[in-house]
């Protein structure tokens, strides 16, 4: 439903990207106040709800940044829409870095001198310089090591975040909130959640704080499963349990051909079935096509158990792991 809307120009999606951002940009400005607030205050705004978009805004803001300046340069440059949107998110960029500039990273990283011609793109708009500056940042971070990349990309955000979730889990989700609602209907019955912002249960939770716990203390295991599934919620303590896993449960991971899809032509004409509804490119196997998708918004779900680079593709990880970390097996 979501590709047709997309496909017959419904919505515009550079614009719901650049809508996105600024939405992210201007929430986070607030959140980062709440480092302020009373015990009381936070409870007070806990229960009108104000804290029910931090998970989504704390750990995906990056990422449409990212998408604006890839693919959502035609948009400012439009005549008819630019102008507005240059001003809409000129505005709330700037204002974000001003809230939090003691957190930016201040060196430039290596392999933006000079800046990209992605970059440079934006280079006759007003906020061409603090996109630079904010580009950095989430450039560096996202070049870490896989443990700061798995935090929120600023302290104060950070910080705002878990003392935030320390009010929530006070609170029960039948626990009244505003007018006739319940804590249940802004934040959900799992309050207690992971700290890890590539964990799916830092955005799913649990609806106990043992099981946070729980989870927790096995978040040591190196070795994960590729799939985010209920079997294997953290991982493996070694690489063949992990492998042997894969195998059982997810063999469309292992990217070989299965006995229940034809093999693929040799005519010259191969059946493309299917599409990416983004940039229309097709593909013969959804698993495919899939890892295609990811690399659009940034997704890297397959960590090397070795060094922690993340990949949008189980095979380009596999392939990483037996070439490039081989020689660190041993080590």
């Amino acid at each position: 439903m979501a590709s047709h809307i997309v496909q017959n120009e419904y919505i515009n999606e550079q614009e719901v990207q650049c809508d996105l951002a600024i939405l992210c940009l201007r929430y986070l400005c607030l959140l980062t106040r709440s480092n302020g607030y009373e015990p009381g205050d936070r409870q007070e705004k806990a229960k009108l709800g104000w804290f029910a978009f931090q998970d989504y805004a704390c750990s995906q803001w990056h990422i449409h940044i990212d998408t604006i300046i890839e693919r959502c340069w035609d948009l400012f440059n439009d005549p008819s829409r630019g102008p507005t949107y240059e001003t809409k998110f000129g505005s709330a960029l700037v204002t974000f870095l001003v809230t939090h500039r003691p957190d930016l990273t201040r060196e430039q990283h290596q392999d933006l001198k000079p800046p990209p011609q992605v970059l440079k793109r934006f280079s006759g708009f007003s906020f061409y310089n603090a996109l630079g500056v904010l580009w950095n940042h989430i450039y560096t971070h996202q070049k870490s090591e896989y443990d700061k990349r798995d935090t929120v990309a600023l302290a104060q955000l950070e910080k705002a975040l878990l003392s935030n979730r320390l009010v929530l889990e006070k609170l029960k989700p039948d626990d009244k909130a505003c007018i006739g609602d319940k804590i249940e209907d802004y934040y959900g019955r799992n309050l207690f959640k992971c700290k890890r912002v590539l964990c799916k249960f830092f955005h799913q939770g649990y609806e106990r704080q043992k099981d946070r716990e729980n989870h927790d203390s096995r978040h040591e295991r190196p070795f994960q499963c590729p799939v985010n599934c209920s079997l294997a919620p953290i991982g493996f303590s070694a690489k063949k349990d992990r492998d042997r896993h894969v195998r059982k449960w997810h063999p469309e991971q292992t990217e070989g051909t299965s006995v229940f899809e034809p093999l693929p032509s040799h005519s010259g004409t191969s059946d493309r079935r299917f599409k990416c509804n983004i940039c229309q490119k097709e593909f013969t196997r959804k698993i495919t096509l899939k890892g295609h998708q990811r690399s659009h918004f940034g997704e890297r779900p397959y960590p090397c158990p070795l060094c922690g680079k993340a990949f949008a593709r189980l095979s380009d990880c596999q392939r990483h792991e037996k070439k490039s970390c081989k020689g660190s097996r041993g080590q």
